[in-house]
């Protein structure tokens, strides 16, 4: 399909009579307007979520710049992550490549089958599931073949997804840099984290997409273009900037609690800052798949089906058993459900309207905000109850998800966590958090690139979330007593400052410089879970200025070290 914004280029440039003289050339004609003589690389965040994917764009290395999200051909910023053949299985000559349609192309010819299936096979999830599968059991041809498949159906969705952000920006497709959100497993130690295989499929299918769309060339062949893969908890953190070393509110984030409320559920994903380096430490997750999106969208589309029945005198359930009418009733509700997240007006009505429902009747069925409130209420009690028993003592948390940006939602989660806690930035959507946090890591590998051009893509850390950590048991500070005063367990001592906080990464190494009293004692305290005295400082000067180092391995092993000489372990 040929590119109006390369189109209009040429014709200035070569004129309008070698548009059109082979393939070949209209793609040489497009990298030749759409990009810069130096080609600079853009980052792209690919949010691939259960059902719905969003593409961010960010074409400016510097992170200050927010990315934006793009708009598809019909011009939603969500694409249905959908793919399917224009004929059913078993059509049309299987001789020639099969011809794909994606998002809500894809969900039309679908909601057309003769053929009843649910459209979670079609999911790009699904897909990539299968291939993940395949690559783990690989003996198996019957499964081979059906990974093949898949793979290639996936990796057609994701040239989609890569055209859009190659004409959005006007850029060609070879200097796009991905980062991608894919779903997370949560394994029995509430960590939640990305499986290897199911990684290796989605980055494996990524890749094979964008390089359908470029030229094949030695130079392509070899370049990489997904640079970082990260969970949707983390994406929502970068988006809002806890990650960023140069923004002014950086200490206070010391526990982020991030609200994911989407189409895989509510999940609750809490964080711990690693110190200055800027990254997360991940210390515990939990998901309640009952409260998932579509749960939602079921109950109000049984609701206005009833009603449908009531008004036309339809036997009771026969509309919503009908696999066409119940297709066509979900998507009119889902696009009811956006309709009531954006609206200004909170309490405003909103109507579900489709044409034909079922039997040639047209359905429209207007829907209160208490109504809605008294369909949902089981699950918002739920979600209540489950924000009431988590143990969170933290500064700042994040909102992220479709579900979330309801009313009735958006005002338990208000109610859950009230103002003294720091909220994220008020310019990012939630429901658009997750691919504009992918964008920004990307621009930030891309920064980094710029300035270490030496640096491997492959060696550079994939999500600004870190690996499990060791983390200290105790606090230790620097304390003093004046002269004559006697504390073993600490109890009277001053504590001048806190060296090690309780929770802080393991290995620790503090290095503390401080102005030495003669008439006071110095030594290092332990200040929680209960306070006493580790370690005198002795023989120090009466005057002037100490430099104490403080080392605290993995292990709990404690060393010290006085006015740089060797260190000395404590205990030993």
């Amino acid at each position: 399909q040929h590119r109006p914004t390369a189109k209009i280029l040429a014709v200035h440039c070569l004129g309008p009579s070698s548009l059109y003289s082979s393939q070949n050339q209209k793609q040489a004609i497009y990298y030749k307007t759409m990009s810069s003589e130096t080609p600079k690389c853009i980052a792209v965040g690919l949010d691939l979520g259960s059902f719905m994917a969003r593409v961010a764009v960010c074409t400016d290395t510097n992170t200050s710049t927010p990315p934006s999200v793009v708009s598809n051909a019909q011009g939603h910023r969500s694409t249905p992550a959908l793919v399917t053949t224009e004929q059913e299985e078993g059509e049309g000559d299987s001789k020639n490549a099969p011809s794909y349609v994606f998002g809500d192309a894809a969900l039309r010819v679908l909601q057309k089958r003769k053929k009843d299936k649910k459209l979670h096979q079609y999911t790009i999830q699904h897909l990539v599931n299968l291939l993940a599968d395949a690559n783990e059991n690989d003996e198996d041809e019957e499964i081979k073949k059906v990974a093949e498949s898949s793979k290639n159906a996936a990796s057609a969705f994701f040239a989609q997804l890569c055209t859009m952000a190659s004409d959005s920006s006007a850029v060609a497709p070879e200097n796009l840099r991905i980062v991608l959100s894919v779903p997370t497993v949560i394994h029995d130690d509430d960590q939640n984290e990305l499986d290897a295989a199911h990684v290796d499929a989605w980055v494996e299918t990524v890749q094979q997409g964008w390089k359908s769309l470029c030229p094949k060339t030695k130079s392509n062949k070899k370049k990489q273009a997904v640079v970082g893969i990260l969970t949707d908890a983390a994406a929502v953190c970068v988006a809002h900037g806890i990650t960023d070393l140069t923004n002014k509110h950086q200490k206070q984030y010391k526990h982020v609690l991030v609200v994911d409320w989407g189409a895989s559920g509510l999940t609750l994903t809490q964080f711990q800052s690693c110190g200055s380096s800027g990254m997360l430490q991940q210390t515990s997750s939990q998901r309640d798949t009952s409260l998932k999106a579509s749960v939602f969208v079921e109950t109000l589309a049984k609701h206005v089906a009833s009603q449908f029945e009531r008004k036309n005198k339809f036997p009771s359930g026969e509309v919503f058993e009908n696999s066409k009418a119940r297709v066509k009733l979900i998507s009119a509700c889902e696009t009811a459900l956006k309709t009531m997240s954006n609206s200004n007006n909170a309490n405003a009505p909103v109507h579900v309207t489709v044409d034909g429902l079922y039997e040639g009747v047209d359905c429209h069925i207007p829907i209160s905000r208490p109504r809605w409130d008294m369909l949902t209420s089981r699950l918002l009690k739920k979600a209540q109850s489950t924000f009431e028993s988590l143990a969170f003592k933290g500064d700042t948390v994040l909102i992220s998800g479709s579900v979330v940006s309801m009313p009735s939602a958006k005002q338990i989660v208000n109610k859950a966590f009230d103002d003294s806690y720091y909220r994220g930035l008020s310019t990012i959507p939630p429901e658009e958090a997750v691919a504009m946090g992918c964008a920004r890591q990307g621009a930030q590998v891309l920064e980094l690139l710029e300035d270490h051009p030496q640096v491997n893509i492959g060696t550079i850390s994939k999500s600004p979330i870190c690996p499990k950590l060791s983390l200290s048991p105790i606090s230790l500070g620097l304390g003093s007593l004046k002269e004559g005063e006697c504390s073993s367990n600490g109890s009277n001592a001053s504590i001048l400052t806190v060296l090690i906080d309780k929770g802080t990464p393991l290995p620790a190494h503090i290095t503390h410089v401080f102005e030495a009293n003669s008439s006071e004692q110095y030594g290092l305290y332990q200040t929680s879970p209960n306070e006493k005295l580790v370690a005198k400082l002795e023989e120090l000067p009466e005057t002037g200025t100490v430099e104490l180092l403080v080392e605290l391995s993995t292990s709990g092993a404690l060393s010290i070290s006085l006015q740089g000489g060797p260190l000395v372990r404590i205990g030993a």
